[in-house]
């Protein structure tokens, strides 16, 4: 058999086998959507909110290698960067329109009361010159500086609190990650970078996390140590005390969290899939043919809403079809 029909062969039987284990599981492909929100062919979402008014926002970066149009160079510590121009769109219906334009790397929504809040990465003309939360009252917006750590993700925000997700590298093989409450200073270690918060309940915080190795960081202070191997998964965070409890299993590049009647759910990028994570403390994947999966959240009408950021859509998705009422 030549080496061209042994691949083939090798790929067939994979496949087989992999439908083999979705018949034998309760995965399934995930259903129609309900709704489609789209803004152009460079739309590619990261995350999104429901304001208070039931208005959707999302952000989108126009990243370079996703198919962007617009990428400024720069270098940080350890190596060179592309972050690109990106914006804030607001959707209503079939219509987009542009709500913040050419900032870099827009990433996390959240509301503040009445307000709606980004954060993004600020840049001078050669480099990094720290990060940004900026926050729209009445057409208005007053920007804040937040702790200026390597890479910056999503953000929570209460009247009390203000939760940003942080990252930073060593090295290629040296990842760290926490949360920095931008209020109290307070630092909370995570197995690996976070990418998404989202809240549980009024005490406790999720975060999803993926990288490679962990560092313990001193608060307040310039000193690491590496501790360990990472862990890939979502965590949850008690915000009174500090204490932490992880998922991790099997999981490849988590994503978007968000919980619905006190049921956790985790979107994974890489593998396309929703995934539930049970009582048992297993994280399950429930669904699977999703776009990049990143932001998820519960639109007003209940339907659970994901931005697929290979997909160019923002996807919404009624309860009920997703086996949840």
């Amino acid at each position: 058999m030549s080496l061209q029909r042994r691949i083939l062969a090798i790929k067939l039987i994979s496949i087989l086998l992999v439908n083999l284990v979705l018949a034998q599981s309760d995965v399934q492909p995930m259903p129609e959507p309900t709704t489609v929100y789209t803004c152009g062919d460079d739309f590619q979402p990261v995350d999104l909110l429901f304001d208070s008014k039931g208005y959707l926002y999302s952000t989108s970066p126009h990243l370079t290698e996703m198919g962007g149009i617009q990428s400024i160079p720069y270098t940080l510590e350890f190596q060179p960067f592309n972050l690109a121009l990106g914006s804030v769109y607001k959707h209503e219906n079939d219509r987009c329109e542009v709500f913040a334009d050419k900032i870099f790397r827009p990433f996390g929504l959240s509301d503040f009361g009445e307000d709606l809040c980004f954060n993004y990465t600020k840049l001078n003309e050669t480099n990094f010159a720290g990060h940004i939360l900026r926050c729209y009252d009445d057409g208005n917006y007053v920007e804040q500086p937040l702790n200026s750590y390597s890479v910056m993700n999503d953000l929570l925000t209460s009247k009390q609190n203000t939760w940003v997700a942080f990252g930073g590298a060593l090295d290629i093989e040296s990842l760290f990650g926490f949360l920095v409450n931008q209020h109290s200073r307070a630092i909370i270690q995570l197995p690996s970078v976070p990418h998404f918060i989202a809240r549980l309940d009024n005490d406790k915080m999720l975060v999803s996390h993926f990288g490679y190795s962990t560092i313990a960081l001193t608060p307040l202070s310039d000193k690491s140590t590496l501790v360990g191997a990472t862990s890939n998964g979502i965590t949850i965070v008690n915000i009174n005390d500090g204490s932490t409890k992880s998922f991790t299993q099997n999981m490849v590049m988590p994503s978007g969290v968000v919980a619905i009647e006190g049921k956790v759910w985790v979107a994974d990028y890489r593998e396309g899939s929703l995934r539930k994570l049970k009582n048992t403390g297993e994280v399950e994947v429930m669904y699977t043919g999703l776009q990049g999966p990143m932001g998820m959240e519960q639109a007003p009408n209940g339907d659970l809403c994901i931005a697929e950021m290979l997909g160019g859509r923002i996807s919404c998705y009624s309860l009920a079809s997703l086996g949840l009422e």
